[in-house]
């Protein structure tokens, strides 16, 4: 009775508190407090002795009940008390007469009615146990709910919830356990308990994160399915190919000239800018070198470092030209860049790139590439100096012409050879100047009505950058149009493309402007490239989604000493082009690069994102404190129960011990494959023992203990300690061999033959 009174009691305790702790908010107890916990566990405790307990445990309940009424209406009055339940009945029944001065003593009501109403259904669903099934899915689905619409729950309550559902799974398995028992359910139950609450205390006492739990693996698996969908999606429609087309975003990996884009806000790739970023971010994904009239192609294979040389060779004459004002001209940032939904094998980095950090990549030729193409989880970050392109002081830099440095060269190669670089002479810094205006500079014929279009364009302009703005200024006051229409047929080279353009069609979309760019400068004798990537009007410390939309196509053109610097005749982009940040008069910044500033910096940048990962650091110590702490605690505790069973064994009749030792022997023989089957006698067991194992170690066995088993159980003889003695013996000897024989299985055996009681 006292056992069934205990098994009720804690499960109405372990509902109320659920209620209580989970789904307060719904009976007016917004922040549940110890005060609760207490009178839940009070009230449930009083209601199980005036249900099982004695008249006089049930008289002395009464008396108490009766006296803390009295208590209460003494220390409140009669008239408070009365207003207070008038008011709580008017709250109850029409949601109406809260006072919030009477807050608390409304909640403490609450708490007993829940736990009176707990404790009537756990007496409904120890009748009814597929009620009790059905309570213990709802409680798991409702916590799920409120996980996933980031719902916050009370955490000792969803520790009590966890634990109680556990405790279901438990009794539902002791209801449909097929073999003998010793206990029943009930005792199983409350034999487990210590070990539940132990648990559930662990729990509640580790430290936990401020932050909630992102489930970043489950999204990952949800996003990389919906990711292979989508891949799927493209391959169908681009017959097998995995990179996205111009038609579709705006970039591409075959540089073809399509009829038409369209429009898409599918998203591809986040940005994320620190702290120092001033300017909007063009992402370089491919660059192109060769045109044929209707494609770009790219036949530069060979590692040229180049990205490197052209960083080092802007800071030169930046270096040259102001040195003391430099960060007027160009400003170290970085970007943290995640793949989304596209899938590449282009490394998308903006210009002047300093290094990459988190991916590995290789160069080909111009192009900074993946090993194989990668999509959602990619992520990397990529440090790199931004440029004051857009002001005139710039352009004015640009077009000065400025005497080689030595010292400066060397001192800026030196230090980024630190950072990864080769070490490059002064010399080779001629040969690169060769190198790109033999590549970017091809002979490009034009037709003589473009032609003399150019030269009405450029010819009164005396330098090469003002040649380059009025080119762009010229195109950018063409039509920008997605649709521009399928190129003729009759279009087989590049002087026929740009009469088309320049000419018949005067509209088109961002490869078209970029194109007929590049081949207007290269006809100066300027050497130019076509690059397609994304446009990202990106800001300070915000992440940024980069949607197909932003996918665009620009040019860029090299001045000599200068380096590559972009340009934009793409009509619509005069808002989200490179953006210049105001010059100061002043500057009070060490030399550049000043090594230990530089490294300062590269410090401070990498602390941004290191931040990121201190959150997960610690909640992967958490955990596996928790689990080495569960492990030891766990031993413990069955260290204990050991030492306590020897004990109680050590107290036993002789009769005790020897049907433990049975029950652990035939245990033994039925994990080696000799089960006593339910037509079998112990005879019939005995000699079908003899069969599987007739010798041990070379000796006959005998398994006398089955004669001295029989004689106890149908002839009711005494145990003698000699037969304890001879039983004991013959298990050490099976055990013994199984040693020899299967060593690993004989530790397993060990193990659990200790847990048979």
């Amino acid at each position: 009775m006292r056992k069934e009174m205990t098994f009720r009691m804690v499960h109405a305790i372990l509902l109320v508190c659920i209620i209580i702790g989970c789904f307060g908010n719904f009976i007016g107890i917004k922040e549940p407090i110890i005060l609760h916990w207490s009178i839940a566990v009070l009230w449930s405790g009083i209601i199980a002795l005036m249900n099982y307990g004695k008249n006089r445990e049930r008289i002395l309940c009464s008396i108490t009940l009766v006296a803390c009424l009295f208590l209460f209406i003494l220390f409140f009055g009669l008239s408070e008390t009365n207003d207070f339940l008038i008011n709580y009945s008017k709250w109850l029944l029409n949601g109406e007469g809260w006072n919030q001065e009477w807050l608390r003593g409304y909640e403490l009501i609450q708490t007993l009615i829940v736990s009176s109403v707990c404790y009537v259904f756990q007496i409904v669903l120890q009748k009814y146990h597929n009620l009790q099934n059905i309570t213990a899915l709802g409680l798991f689905l409702g916590m799920l709910y409120y996980m996933l619409s980031h719902t916050e729950m009370n955490r000792f309550g969803v520790l009590i919830a966890i634990g109680y559902i556990q405790i279901c799974y438990i009794e539902k398995l002791q209801r449909t356990w097929k073999k003998k028992k010793t206990k029943s359910s009930q005792e199983y139950i409350l034999w487990i308990m210590p070990f539940c609450v132990t648990y559930m205390v662990l729990l509640f006492f580790m430290p936990t994160s401020s932050k909630p739990y992102d489930w970043k693996f489950i999204k990952e698996a949800y996003n990389n399915i919906r990711e292979d969908f989508t891949i799927l999606q493209q391959n169908l429609s681009r017959n097998g190919k995995e990179d996205f087309a111009a038609g579709k975003t705006g970039f591409s990996e075959d540089g073809k000239l399509l009829s038409g884009i369209a429009d898409s806000n599918q998203q591809l790739l986040t940005v994320e800018g620190n702290q120092s970023l001033m300017t909007n971010v063009y992402l370089t994904g491919k660059i192109y070198d060769t045109f044929n009239g209707t494609e770009w192609v790219q036949t530069i294979t060979e590692d040229s470092n180049e990205h490197l040389l052209d960083t080092i060779e802007t800071i030169y004459a930046i270096e040259r030209y102001d040195k003391e004002g430099k960060n007027n001209y160009i400003c170290t940032t970085g970007l943290n860049i995640d793949y989304k939904y596209i899938h590449t094998n282009c490394v998308f980095a903006p210009l002047k790139l300093r290094y990459i950090d988190g991916c590995d990549y290789q160069e080909s030729g111009t192009n900074l590439i993946f090993d194989r193409k990668k999509g959602y989880g990619t992520s990397y970050k990529a440090f790199y100096f931004q440029i004051n392109i857009d002001h005139p002081k710039f352009y004015e830099m640009a077009e000065t012409t400025l005497e080689d440095d030595e010292e400066t060269w060397a001192r800026l190669v030196e230090y980024y050879k630190a950072c990864g670089g080769k070490q490059y002479h002064l010399e080779e810094l001629k040969c690169y100047q060769d190198r790109i205006k033999e590549q970017y500079t091809p002979l490009t014929s034009l037709s003589p009505k473009a032609l003399t279009y150019l030269h009405q364009i450029t010819g009164e302009k005396p330098t090469t950058i003002q040649k380059l703005r009025a080119i762009e200024k010229e195109l950018s006051s063409y039509t920008y149009a997605k649709t521009p229409g399928k190129l003729p047929d009759s279009i087989n080279n590049p002087e026929e493309f740009l009469d088309y353009f320049l000419f018949d069609s005067q509209k088109g979309y961002c490869s078209y402007f970029a194109t007929a760019f590049v081949l207007m400068a290269r006809a100066e004798g300027i050497p130019a490239r076509y690059v397609e990537g994304f446009c990202i009007p990106a800001t300070q410390n915000k992440t940024v989604s980069v949607t197909a939309d932003m996918a665009h196509a620009w040019p860029e053109v090299y001045l000599d000493g200068i380096g590559w610097l972009p340009f934009e005749p793409t009509p619509g982009y005069e808002e989200v082009r490179y953006t210049p940040w105001e010059m100061k008069e002043k500057q009070d910044y060490d030399s550049f690069p000043a090594e230990d500033n530089e490294l300062d910096i590269i410090l401070l940048e990498n602390s941004d994102y290191e931040e990121k990962d201190t959150d997960d650091y610690k909640i992967q110590r958490i955990l596996y404190g928790g689990i080495l702490t569960i492990i030891f605690v766990c031993l413990f505790l069955l260290g204990i129960e050991q030492i306590l069973f020897r004990r109680r064994v050590s107290h036993m009749t002789i009769e005790e011990q020897f049907l433990l030792e049975i029950r652990k022997t035939l245990w033994i023989l039925a994990k080696l494959g000799v089960k006593r089957q339910e037509y079998e006698t112990l005879e019939e067991l005995q000699n079908h023992v003899r069969t599987k194992l007739p010798y041990v170690f070379g000796i006959k066995m005998s398994f006398a203990f089955f004669k001295g088993y029989e004689e106890y159980l149908y002839r009711n003889h005494h145990v003698q300690k000699e037969t304890l003695q001879e039983t004991i013996l013959e298990q050490k000897q099976i055990l013994t061999w199984l040693k020899c024989t299967r060593r690993w299985y004989y530790y397993s055996i060990m193990i659990r033959i200790q847990f048979i009681r």
